[in-house]
């Protein structure tokens, strides 16, 4: 990758994001970590300094629940001049029912559409840049992309709910590539991975089980998702990427032009920010 450009990360307080984010710094990236909570981001910071101590890096304090907070967090960061690279890390497997402060069901708040109004109000910022999903294999076994069902699902399963927002999330990757314009997109699946969310209350039984001694761990994932990023400029716009580097065609819902146009509809009214064109 380039040397010193300016790359945003998301949910980069643990696990995945904090690999990213360490492996960006030591290869001379300018840091901007957009994280929910500034205690939990001092021992990433801390490390940062220690290992890159040339790094520049800064932390934006921002809740991807609430899009007031994201707004906010984005003005924030135009501020500080062009974007070179966005990873959109953050995201939550839970076990129940929970609704964002504008009653969106979380899965959906934070998988779909804090990636949606994110980007949107980075868009001053993104101009020949590259724009990362962190995808899940477990969109392939989502089923059908619908888009009336993400703000409000007539139930809530551990795991269908969270691929199916991921589902949702590739595919408005990839209608956001379908708009023309300088900007990469894509989405990376950075295999099964050792994380806290694998092993917390929205992974099934089975995963939990598994997680600690078969799954990669997360500097493996990071790895496969910068190598995501470094992909040449003849992959299509808004390819997603398997594990092992290979671009893979999306279920066939996530690149219906009527589902897109769906989607980025509910994304504009739930969120107040025109998609674009």
């Amino acid at each position: 990758m380039p040397t010193s450009r300016r790359a945003v990360v998301t949910g980069a307080s643990g696990d995945i994001g904090t690999e990213l984010a360490a492996g960006l710094a030591t290869d001379g990236w300018t840091l901007v970590l957009l994280n929910r909570s500034q205690a939990k981001s001092a021992p990433l910071l801390e490390r940062i300094r220690r290992e890159s101590p040339q790094a520049q890096v800064s932390l934006v304090v921002g809740d991807l629940a609430d899009h007031d907070s994201i707004t906010t967090a984005a003005g924030t960061i135009n501020e500080g001049g062009p974007v070179d690279l966005l990873i959109h890390n953050a995201g939550v497997l839970l076990g129940e029912r929970r609704y964002s402060p504008q009653h969106i069901e979380m899965h959906a708040q934070v998988n779909v559409l804090a990636p949606y109004l994110l980007t949107r109000m980075l868009t001053p910022s993104l101009n020949g840049s590259t724009v990362v999903g962190v995808s899940s294999g477990g969109i392939f076994r989502a089923g059908e992309l619908k888009v009336d069902q993400l703000a409000d699902p007539a139930e809530v399963k551990k795991f269908t709910t969270y691929s199916r927002s991921k589902l949702a999330a590739a595919a408005l990757l990839h209608a956001f590539a379908g708009m023309g314009g300088a900007t990469t997109f894509r989405s990376a699946d950075p295999g099964a991975v050792k994380t806290q969310m694998s092993a917390g209350e929205g992974a099934p039984t089975w995963i939990r089980a598994i997680s600690r001694v078969a799954f990669s761990s997360p500097e493996t994932a990071a790895g496969r998702i910068l190598t995501a990023a470094e992909l040449p400029a003849s992959v299509p716009n808004g390819a997603y990427v398997n594990p092992k580097g290979k671009v893979v065609d999306l279920p066939a819902s996530a690149t219906d032009p009527a589902v897109q146009a769906d989607l980025l509809a509910w994304c504009a009214q739930a969120t107040g920010v025109p998609a674009g064109s």
